[in-house]
């Protein structure tokens, strides 16, 4: 299915946050170890990127779901935007980039392919 021209940017995007979650999600979760200077650099760069990723989605996508009345999409995607920055903010140690990763690559192909399609069905009502 051809996206919608206004979440295009959006899906452009998840294919930089499956790379990195797949990447995230190999470090062992039961691993304690700070972050070398090459991972930290990785994450805080995906930090970055994510964290605007997820304010330009929320900007876009919840007046619309609000306006459709979908409400577990709705919530599904603040709470997951709220866990992942979460893991985020403690992403320089394996566990939690462990998690990210493992979030992080559910959130996105829910997004894909769940939560997109559903909005390109009723795009135009809202």
């Amino acid at each position: 299915m051809k996206r919608h021209p206004t979440l295009v940017p959006l899906a452009r995007d998840h294919h930089g946050a499956l790379v990195f979650a797949r990447w995230a999600a190999q470090f062992p979760a039961d691993e304690c170890w700070p972050a070398d200077s090459e991972t930290a650099d990785r994450i805080a760069q995906a930090r970055s990127h994510l964290l605007q990723h997820f304010l330009e989605e929320e900007a876009l996508l919840c007046p619309r779901l609000e306006v459709l009345g979908m409400t577990g999409a709705l919530q599904r995607l603040h709470t997951d935007h709220a866990a992942l920055r979460a893991l985020l903010d403690q992403a320089d140690h394996a566990e939690p980039l462990h998690a990210l990763g493992q979030l992080l690559s559910a959130h996105t192909r829910w997004e894909d392919r769940d939560l997109f399609p559903a909005l390109e069905l009723r795009w135009d009502a809202a």
